[in-house]
Parts: C-alpha cells; sequence; structure tokens
C-alpha cells in the first residue's frame, strides 16, 4: 500500500533520510485481492499558468458502500521521466459503485511535464477490512 506525505524546506537537502515506523501486524480474514483498486479514468492535464497545472479526470468506486473521502495523489513527469511536480486533491462523497470527478489543481512545476500519473485511496479509514466486507 503505498501512502504519502509532504515536508516543506527552505532549500534543497543533501540527502534524504526516511526511516518507517515500526507497526503491529495483526491476522486478518482478508487477502490483498479483496481490495479493489478505485477506477481513475477521462484524466487530462493542462497548463494553468506559468509554473503550474492540473489534473482532472474521473474516479470509479469499485465498492458497495459510500466512500466519504478519498485522496488523490497526482504526480507530473518530464520528458525523462525526472518528477518534475505533484500535489494531493481531496473529493468528498463517492456512492457506492459510483463515479465522480476531480481537479487537482495549482501544481507547481520544476520543468515541463509531459505526462501525469493519478493513485486513488480512500482517506481517512479507521479499517480497509471495512472495504474489503463491502465487496
Amino acid at each position: 500500500m503505498a501512502v504519502t506525505g509532504q515536508l516543506s524546506s527552505k532549500g534543497v537537502p543533501t540527502t534524504v533520510e526516511i526511516e518507517p515506523a515500526k507497526v503491529e501486524w495483526k491476522p486478518t480474514k482478508t487477502r490483498a485481492d479483496d481490495y479493489k483498486p478505485f477506477g481513475v479514468e477521462k484524466t487530462r492535464m493542462t497548463s494553468s499558468g506559468k509554473d503550474y497545472f492540473e489534473v482532472s479526470g474521473d474516479i470509479t468506486n469499485p465498492y458497495e458502500r459510500d466512500i466519504e473521502s478519498i485522496s488523490v495523489v497526482v504526480l507530473l513527469r518530464d520528458a525523462e521521466g525526472k518528477l518534475v511536480g505533484g500535489d494531493t486533491g481531496y473529493v468528498n462523497g463517492l456512492s457506492a459503485k459510483g463515479n465522480r470527478p476531480f481537479e487537482v489543481k495549482y501544481i507547481r512545476v520544476k520543468g515541463k511535464p509531459v505526462s501525469h500519473e493519478v493513485s486513488v485511496y480512500p482517506h481517512g479509514l479507521t479499517s480497509w477490512n471495512s472495504l474489503a466486507a463491502a465487496k
């Protein structure tokens, strides 16, 4: 499972160390296959001014339950595949088996993006098991 976060810096650091937190693993009745991915369709990347872009599209809910909030993570890459920008937006109220448009605006870039990636995750769930149960 991918998890995102954001840090600020007054300059470019010489090194960055990321240390995972200790976790407690517990047995579960579910398997990875029980967690269907959210659909992302009709994505578009457009310039919204000098050094700013936006990405929009549609999200589809594969589950039989409403999802209160969705995190939409957008990464922008240049022609060499180098990351030149990214941001996270949120969509509230995605109905069971429904779809909903999203927009992540004002993504600041350093370079010229030619491609984009969009990842979607339920935001604020207290348990992933609640999604698996809603097959």
